[in-house]
């Protein structure tokens, strides 16, 4: 098996892990070596599970372009606080998928969106006003990708271009600015395409990494 290319990853980019059950968790790279990583991973997060000297594992490092499954080995271990810091072994492709675009989930999963005034343009969610995020409303998607969302709607009429939407994955709370994209009409509800306009690197790419592994068990 050809060994992943450390020129495509750097200090900060997430990798996801993979469970024996398909759960995934995440860890940050901290260390480039030569031969191998560094992670910090959480010990806090819902699908955490500890990781062992000379342990065998399979992880998911998705890139804008590609998405790439990947095996290593546990070199070393210890804990800090609340993270375990792992040293492991370049890891070793075992499958690559390139992209032009998100691959996407059909899925459900509980959600709650607020459309925002028409009048105003948010680029960054830091700037949305808090009185937005308290009027949120849930409703359940019905696809997603690392590029947008899907999800029902009960507005009778929306002429709002942007909404903030909230979402947990894998026990991470989601939080993003989007750009509604189309709006088409279902039953006496709808269903409002989004696209992300912000949103944190590390969400995005355990998105991709989660719709990726479900994707492999349809």
């Amino acid at each position: 098996m050809d060994l992943l290319d450390l020129s495509t990853v750097k200090k900060g980019d997430v990798i996801n892990l993979l469970n024996t059950d398909k759960s995934l968790f995440s860890g940050t790279i901290v260390r480039e070596y030569k031969g191998c990583l560094a992670l910090a991973v959480s010990i806090k997060q819902e699908n955490y599970r500890r990781l062992n000297k000379n342990e065998a594992f399979e992880l998911i490092y998705a890139s804008k372009d590609k998405a790439t499954r990947c095996s290593s080995v546990v070199i070393g271990s210890s804990f800090n606080n609340d993270f375990q810091i792992l040293l492991i072994t370049t890891p070793k492709v075992i499958a690559a998928i390139e992209r032009r675009q998100f691959k996407r989930l059909q899925t459900v999963i509980d959600i709650d969106y607020c459309f925002l005034p028409e009048k105003n343009t948010y680029e960054r969610i830091s700037k949305v006003e808090p009185i937005w995020l308290k009027k949120m409303k849930r409703s359940f998607t019905v696809d997603i990708s690392a590029g947008g969302i899907s999800l029902i709607t009960y507005e009778k009429q929306t002429k709002e271009k942007q909404a903030v939407v909230s979402f947990n994955l894998n026990g991470e709370k989601i939080l993003a600015l989007c750009n509604v994209v189309r709006i088409e009409e279902i039953s006496k509800n709808k269903k409002t395409a989004m696209k992300y306009v912000d949103i944190k690197k590390e969400h995005v790419q355990l998105i991709d990494s989660y719709v990726l592994e479900k994707t492999k068990e349809v």
